[in-house]
Formats: structure tokens, C-alpha cells, sequence
């Protein structure tokens, strides 16, 4: 397993690995929750905003990083955070693992790799 900061290049598996993580959310628990017509106006697009979203965490000259965990070539995770060095602030913005990848510490390399780009 490594861990490393992410490219543009990784971006696409990101966004795969983001739809996958939050679809069952989305469609399952969430969407069984609500009415249609609330699931409709607030979340029916959710995976193009997440398309949209995930592109966007990955911006170090203004503080926005993401770093990837990869197994044999793949990305299998992944974590974005922000950070400001002016206020010695910082927050992880999203964590995501595949469901199959789940259970061998890769979240917790990532974050351990967040805090120590703080």
C-alpha cells in the first residue's frame, strides 16, 4: 500500500471511488427516508455533483490537497483536505475507501497523512 498526493491524472478514480462510497447512502437509506419529491429537489443529481465537486478538492495553491492510497497500480482510496497555515487551521474534507478495501487501515493511513500535511 502507498500513499502519495494525489495528480490530476487520479481525479477520475476519485470520482468513481466517491460515487461508489456515497451511492448506497444516496439511493438506499437516504432516498427511502424522504419523499420523492424532497429526494428530487435536493439530491437527485448527487453523483454529478459529486463529478462536479471531487475535481475541485485538489487545488495546493490555495490550500486544498488530496492524497491517495494506491494498491498495485489502483487507487483505492483517497482523502482531501484544506488547510490554512495563517490560522494553523485545518479539516479533512472527505475520506473514502472502497467497500472491498475496507478494514486494513487504509483510512486511517490517509488520515494520519492529512494531519501531517496540516
Amino acid at each position: 500500500m502507498r500513499i502519495r498526493m494525489c495528480t490530476e491524472a487520479d481525479l477520475v478514480a476519485a470520482v468513481d471511488i466517491t460515487i461508489e462510497v456515497f451511492g448506497p447512502f444516496y439511493e438506499q437509506t437516504f432516498r427511502a427516508m424522504v419523499t420523492p419529491e424532497v429526494f428530487e429537489h435536493q439530491h437527485d443529481t448527487w453523483d454529478e455533483d459529486y463529478r462536479r465537486m471531487v475535481p475541485g478538492l485538489l487545488c495546493p495553491t490555495e490550500g486544498r490537497h488530496v492524497a491517495v492510497a494506491e494498491e498495485r497500480g489502483e487507487i483505492v482510496g483517497y482523502v482531501a483536505w484544506h488547510s490554512d497555515s495563517d490560522r494553523r487551521h485545518g479539516e479533512i474534507d472527505v475520506l473514502c475507501v472502497r467497500g472491498n478495501q475496507r478494514g486494513k487501515g487504509i483510512g486511517r493511513m490517509l488520515c494520519e497523512r492529512a494531519i501531517a500535511g496540516m
